[in-house]
């Protein structure tokens, strides 16, 4: 690799590394990394999450292992997947397309664009991301050089894909790009049956094994109510049941195919212009228009969301039919590539916005490919093409940077370091930073590392940050629970812990970005009312009393006499 060739890839490889020291999100976060860290002593807590089980799984061993460094190990997690994901993108345009250079500026790219479209610690979308990245590169590599080793690999990734995320299932569709290499080329059709076999034994055999580890564990109960936690009215509210999801993919859908029909229009009007002009002209134009584009794509409630998703299904379809006469191996790929940016979002109540899961193979390998094509459809202007394209993403990509931090004011107001333990090398806002260390400070003094401890409202990561764990086995009541079943898990509570916890609560709610200094209203939809009514009836009768509060947390505690050993 050249010089500049190694500082591109080398760039994206370490882009994700940068945003992994701002930001203090409460709620997602909490509830993801408080499960993590009760995974091995306290599996139960995990019940509500027992769907995404190796999630869980992998989040405990890096906790295990990291965890003394506090929240910015789970976000060192989610860049090195990120990392992971640049490299995958990387090997797999490369091989198949050719290139270094236009490989690893394709990868750069997909940094760049897509590192910061929504969370920055480890998640189920992280895993699913890195997993569906590897069965595409399996699958894709497998095919192209009759590797069946890499189909059998690809096959292992497939099975242990639902394990990380539910949704993941439908992954079994990437399988068929067997089929278009027996379609494409007669002489596959022979192997076809072994090489269907080779990915059936590989799901098979993760399946297997990842089910026996969740047995061994005990954690069987856990993982079956997990998955039927899934279909509860209180995900349905939130945006889960099949009509709203249905809806919102055929929205979503038909905006990007309408988005992605005007890139295409647009790209190749700009390929008959171009050559008209001077090429100091064409390259003028060729940056104001991608000042143009990014300047749209950043004002636009993110339009990203549409537009590069649009334009993928349109370039990828047209490779995966032949249209521009290409290889084998890079029409399986493109097939491969178009179901993953497909089928990345659903599942989800963000819509297409995940979509992003789906991009990280996809952008390095059709701008590398829009690089080398030649006179025809782009009038022998792909590789310019593809440098606007690649510039409006960057573009777009350092804006959104700038600008976003998950649930958090804007990056430059998050300057100020919280003096804690396990938020070490974490930048968060000034009045954020005031009113967290202040109830770290006061909790401090009430409960120890192992102690129960109910926090609820907009309060998980508190459960977290002092390692207590969830005194109703919930890490985020006011999530996904329902009022009927935290009034079963309070009647069961106190005979089961043989105390009274403290408690600590959000007075406001903890999902908006300007938090503490903009204060809104606690969240109020049918199963958060229910949810509330149950918790409020339960301090009462308890005796509950306001110990201590600042401009967004309190602390209650029962009588001394009736609180017990709450560990």
């Amino acid at each position: 690799m050249k010089p500049v060739e190694k500082l591109a890839l080398g760039g994206g490889l370490l882009f994700p590394w940068l945003w992994i020291w701002q930001g203090l999100d409460f709620t997602d976060q909490g509830y993801l990394l408080t499960g993590y860290r009760c995974f091995w002593r306290y599996p139960e807590t995990t019940e509500d999450s027992g769907h995404m089980w190796l999630t869980n799984f992998v989040g405990a061993v890096w906790d295990a292992v990291f965890g003394g460094l506090g929240v910015v190990s789970m976000r060192g997690l989610w860049a090195l997947c990120l990392s992971a994901g640049v490299l995958l993108g990387f090997r797999l345009t490369r091989s198949v397309v050719g290139g270094v250079g236009a490989s690893a500026l394709g990868a750069l790219a997909a940094a760049v664009f897509l590192a910061n479209r929504r969370e920055t610690w480890f998640s189920y979308n992280t895993a699913s991301s890195l997993l569906l990245g590897g069965m595409v590169l399996c699958f894709a590599l497998g095919i192209a050089q009759r590797r069946r080793a890499l189909l059998v690999w690809g096959g292992v990734l497939l099975g242990l894909g639902p394990f990380a995320r539910f949704p993941n299932v439908l992954a079994c569709a990437l399988p068929s790009a067997l089929l278009l290499a027996a379609w494409l080329d007669p002489d596959r059709r022979r192997a076809l049956a072994k090489d269907v076999g080779a990915v059936v034994l590989g799901a098979l055999g993760a399946v297997l094994v990842t089910v026996a580890a969740i047995y061994l564990r005990g954690d069987l109960p856990l993982f079956i109510r997990g998955l039927r936690s899934l279909f509860e009215p209180s995900m349905q509210e939130a945006g889960y049941s099949t009509n709203s999801l249905l809806d919102a993919f055929l929205h979503d859908q038909g905006i990007a195919l309408l988005c992605g029909a005007g890139v295409c229009a647009t790209c190749l009007a700009v390929s008959r212009l171009l050559p008209r002009l001077p090429s100091a002209g064409a390259w003028a134009v060729i940056a104001l228009l991608a000042a143009l584009a990014t300047y749209v794509m950043s004002r636009f409630d993110e339009a990203w969301r549409f537009v590069v998703p649009g334009a993928s299904y349109f370039m990828l379809l047209g490779l995966v039919l032949g249209v521009w006469q290409r290889s084998l191996a890079v029409r399986v790929t493109a097939w491969l590539l178009l179901i993953a940016v497909v089928i990345a979002p659903l599942g989800s109540n963000n819509g297409i916005k995940n979509a992003h899961m789906g991009l990280w193979l996809a952008v390095p390998f059709m701008l590398a490919l829009l690089h080398s094509l030649g006179e025809a459809p782009l009038a022998g202007q792909g590789s310019r093409v593809a440098a606007l394209l690649g510039l409006v993403l960057v573009g777009e990509g350092l804006y959104r940077a700038n600008d976003y931090v998950y649930r958090e004011s804007d990056r430059w107001s998050l300057l100020t370091p919280v003096h804690h333990p396990q938020l070490r090398a974490q930048l968060t806002s000034p009045a954020r930073a005031k009113v967290v260390t202040e109830a770290l400070d006061e909790l401090g003094k009430r409960v120890s590392p192992g102690d129960y401890l109910l926090a609820y409202e907009g309060t998980p990561l508190l459960q977290y940050l002092t390692k207590t764990r969830p005194y109703l086995n919930r890490p985020w009541l006011m999530g996904w629970e329902r009022g009927d079943v935290v009034a079963q898990l309070v009647a069961e509570a106190p005979g089961r812990t043989g105390c009274l916890p403290v408690v600590v609560v959000s007075r406001w709610s903890a999902r908006n970005a300007e938090w503490p200094r903009r204060k809104q209203r606690l969240e109020n939809k049918a199963s958060q009312r229910g949810v509330r009514k149950v918790l409020n009836a339960f301090l009462k009768q308890n005796g509950y009393r306001s110990s201590w509060r600042n401009d967004f947390f309190e602390i209650l505690e029962p009588p001394a006499e009736r609180r017990g050993k709450c560990r």
